[in-house]
């Protein structure tokens, strides 16, 4: 659908088409340069009340701590002397949280000696935890690697890890914590409804899972020892307009209601209170027409131990 279409819908309500079943061009100019404008705010008043929404996949694995020592999630303290924890395997991922604002942490690996594979500078100038990771390319031989949490002040730390799995950038990690933390793309308005889907073939629809904003962003976090796929179902936030001929993406019904918006607001403008009130009741009784709870589907739902 087209902002035009919608456009010459409210016109052919406000009584703006000509004998020829055309738009009367000469009487309605203000109209449309008006309409992209009032389209944007039609749309956010919409968005809740409309039947458009994107599924979101994401694959998820938990990858393995090989630090020794357990899952190194609690949170520990430095003072003024090295504090060392070694892997049982290679390392080609680092992670952890510090709040320090001086120090230094290094990823290191043994071939015969310990080697430096990177030095992280720790330069956190708030009072939260920061998140440093990256990934590291192991030494010829290395048998093992280790962390080392160094500096002459106290500081905090968590969420230690260091994983072997080889991976492209840094990008494709899920930060290392007790909850994943999974951002949601940048046009996500809000969540309709998340599905977990186990790879050994058990299904949910599952309430275990929590959605947090940060900033202009929505995060959902959920258990990292769940492994499988989540499929999010989120309402987008529409693409700004800006003429009357873009393309509009929008059900059918919300563009008739859409419609009725833009006569009501044409004729406002026009201070016939008739027509504008005719037009705004009757959008407003389509808006809740669509908010009528509709009837949910039967789900099949199979719990993590395999019983319906």
């Amino acid at each position: 659908m087209t902002v035009n279409e919608i456009f010459e819908r409210a016109i052919a309500l406000v009584d703006g088409i000509t004998d020829a079943g055309i738009v009367d061009d000469a009487n309605t100019a203000d109209y449309k340069a008006r309409t992209p404008f009032l389209i944007n705010l039609f749309q956010m008043e919409l968005i809740k009340s409309g039947e458009l929404f994107t599924k979101y996949p994401i694959a998820y694995k938990p990858f393995k701590n090989i630090l020794l020592g357990g899952d190194h999630f609690s949170v520990s303290e430095h003072f003024d002397t090295d504090v060392t924890i070694e892997s049982t395997d290679v390392a080609r991922i680092y992670y952890f949280e510090s709040d320090a604002s001086s120090g230094t942490v290094k990823i290191e690996d043994y071939n015969g000696a310990w080697t430096t594979l990177a030095t992280v500078n720790l330069t956190n100038i708030g009072y939260g935890f920061t998140p440093y990771k990256a990934l590291v390319t192991p030494t010829t031989g290395a048998t093992k690697s280790r962390i080392v949490f160094s500096g002459s002040y106290y500081y905090r730390y968590r969420n230690v890890a260091l994983h072997a799995e080889a991976l492209s950038n840094i990008s494709r990690f899920f930060d290392y914590s007790v909850r994943v933390r999974i951002p949601m793309p940048i046009d996500c308005h809000s969540i309709k409804d998340v599905i977990f889907k186990w790879y050994k073939g058990n299904y949910a629809v599952s309430p275990e899972y929590e959605v947090e904003h940060k900033g202009n962003r929505i995060e959902i976090l959920f258990d990292r020892e769940f492994e499988g796929e989540v499929l999010i179902t989120y309402v987008p936030n529409p693409e700004e307009i800006t003429a009357v001929t873009d393309d509009i993406t929008i059900d059918d019904f919300s563009g008739n209601i859409m419609s009725y918006m833009l006569a009501e607001a044409f004729m406002n403008v026009e201070q016939n209170d008739y027509l504008a009130g005719l037009f705004k009741n009757k959008y407003q009784l389509l808006i809740a027409e669509t908010q009528i709870k509709k009837p949910k589907p039967v789900v099949r739902i199979i719990n993590k131990y395999g019983s319906v």
